[in-house]
């Protein structure tokens, strides 16, 4: 099987831990995964400018953007040249994660697993992953240093006849892991729920379940087994979810987003 891992990291303790994994991969040594991995894309920035701190050995590639402003709540908002800085880095950011998506899909990759990134793709590409059954795994690193091959990625990989998707999982406030530790929500203060934002995946379920991890879907609001459920209810893997919980076709993505006051920043 052949997989693209990709990762933005954005702080500086964490990239010696994340290159190990990378290494634990590609060596077929990882506790989960032990699949070969082809290519690892990477990429990074640094909010004080140090432009040293996280050296990418080849083959892998690295694009690295300074600059501050990684979040938005610390960053736009505050002065026009902080919110010229911090778009700019969001929108190279968009551009990367463009670049590797069209990557994935002309090395025909089996499975594309993003690390540590909350940047969404424009909808087209992530059908267009769907139209190649090629999953976009978004998944949290445990950066455990005890266990550098510890790596909690939330989902094994499916075959090449399911449909992609995309699951993202945001992590503890206190950098624990979500797949060990999922008691409540309301427990670490989380504001969004883990979002299935493509595809009816009744293999992430599965692999949630044998994770231990016990939540609600965004989209169904129902326990894990959703997957399941979503094919029941006639769901095909061609839906689009959204922040506000509907489920569409594609087709209608733009007039939504245009009428739809919480899914216009999607």
């Amino acid at each position: 099987m052949k997989i693209m891992v990709a990762g933005l990291v954005h702080d500086r303790p964490a990239w010696p831990c994340w290159l190990r994994h990378l290494d634990a991969l590609e060596a077929g040594e990882h506790e989960l995964l032990r699949l070969h991995v082809v290519d690892a894309m990477s990429w990074g920035y640094s909010n004080d400018g140090d432009t040293d701190w996280c050296p990418i050995p080849k083959p892998r590639l690295m694009a690295y953007l300074p600059g501050e402003g990684y979040r938005r709540q610390t960053a736009i908002g505050r002065n026009a040249e902080k919110d010229r800085q911090a778009r700019a880095i969001f929108g190279r950011m968009a551009q990367l994660r463009n670049a590797m998506i069209e990557a994935a899909l002309e090395a025909e990759v089996d499975a594309l697993v993003n690390i540590d990134s909350d940047i969404m793709a424009p909808t087209d590409l992530i059908l267009r992953l769907a139209e190649a059954n090629c999953p976009w795994v978004s998944a949290i690193v445990q950066n455990n240093p005890s266990n550098p091959r510890q790596c909690n990625i939330l989902a094994l990989y499916p075959s090449r006849t399911e449909k992609a998707a995309i699951v993202h999982v945001r992590p503890r406030p206190d950098g624990g892991n979500i797949a060990t530790h999922w008691p409540s929500r309301e427990t670490y203060g989380l504001t969004e729920r883990p979002t299935l934002v493509v595809g009816a995946a009744c293999w992430y379920s599965a692999n949630m379940l044998r994770a231990g991890v016990r939540f609600k879907s965004h989209l169904l609001q129902e326990d894990v087994g959703f997957g399941l459920s979503a094919r029941r209810r006639g769901y095909d893997g061609r839906y689009i979810g959204l922040r506000c919980e509907h489920l569409m076709r594609a087709e209608d993505l733009a007039r939504h987003r245009r009428e739809c006051e919480l899914c216009r920043s999607v």
